[in-house]
């Protein structure tokens, strides 16, 4: 028999806690998380920066853009007038991260890291300052990784929409024996960071000509993986192809 300070859940058990008591868990969906993490990679020019920027239609975006791919990335980034950092090192990144804990979701529904690929850079930079040296080793590689999976993880763990940009790379895969693409990121990270996000787009162009010669260039992003890259939608929402602009992830966003 249930005592007048006991509740139940919802299969009829006891669970024997105080009805007043504020359960450890979560009974409605109402309260599951609802942020996404996205990964846009592709050459340079394909629009990643764009359209994460293209994210201000949810409300203000914080981009922290690494040094050596600004002069481009903000440039297409303009037009939606996000706030930014300029990761100039490593130390600037680790400044910003209890500012960033405070604010995010808050003062910011964004966040873009643009991009990954050069991010590691500054990570490699700063493992070298302090290791005295110009050229890396084996054991900065292992640090540089170490820390730039760290940094991601902190991103990852705040309470707003991630979006990671990354340039494209192909390489052998030992293990299958053939040629695959993959985000241009160091070492296993290459195969982590697109298992850790919920989206990953690989983002493409297409040029085709009139019968008079002149060229025109379609942009398009692919939520599925192909022969060659990955690509993945955990939401199960998105087409397999579509136009690369906000409109098209818009229904992410309707459902949640």
């Amino acid at each position: 028999m249930q005592s007048p300070n006991q509740t139940q859940d919802p299969t009829g058990r006891n669970t024997g806690q105080d009805p007043e008591a504020k359960a450890w868990y979560h009974t409605s969906w109402e309260e599951a998380p609802s942020v996404l993490s996205f990964l846009f990679y592709g050459k340079s020019g394909v629009g990643k920066t764009r359209l994460a920027a293209s994210f201000a239609e949810l409300g203000p975006v914080l981009f922290l853009a690494t040094d050596t791919g600004v002069s481009g990335g903000l440039l297409s980034a303009k037009p939606y007038k996000p706030w930014f950092v300029i990761l100039k090192d490593y130390s600037t990144f680790l400044s910003l991260i209890p500012k960033m804990q405070a604010e995010a979701g808050q003062t910011f529904k964004t966040l873009v890291l643009d991009s990954v690929t050069s991010f590691q850079t500054v990570v490699m930079r700063h493992v070298l300052d302090h290791s005295s040296r110009e050229i890396p080793r084996f054991e900065d590689w292992n640090l540089c990784v170490t820390r730039l999976r760290t940094a991601l993880n902190v991103l990852g763990a705040l309470p707003c929409h991630l979006v990671l940009t990354a340039t494209e790379q192909l390489f052998k895969d030992e293990l299958i024996g053939k040629i695959v693409g993959a985000p241009n990121v160091v070492g296993k990270l290459s195969q982590e960071l697109p298992a850790a996000v919920d989206i990953v787009l690989h983002l493409t162009t297409r040029s085709a000509y009139d019968p008079n010669g002149k060229r025109s260039v379609t942009y398009e992003m692919t939520s599925t993986p192909d022969e060659w890259w990955t690509a993945k939608d955990r939401t199960g929402i998105l087409p397999v192809v579509s136009s690369t602009e906000f409109r098209a992830l818009k229904s992410l966003f309707e459902r949640r």
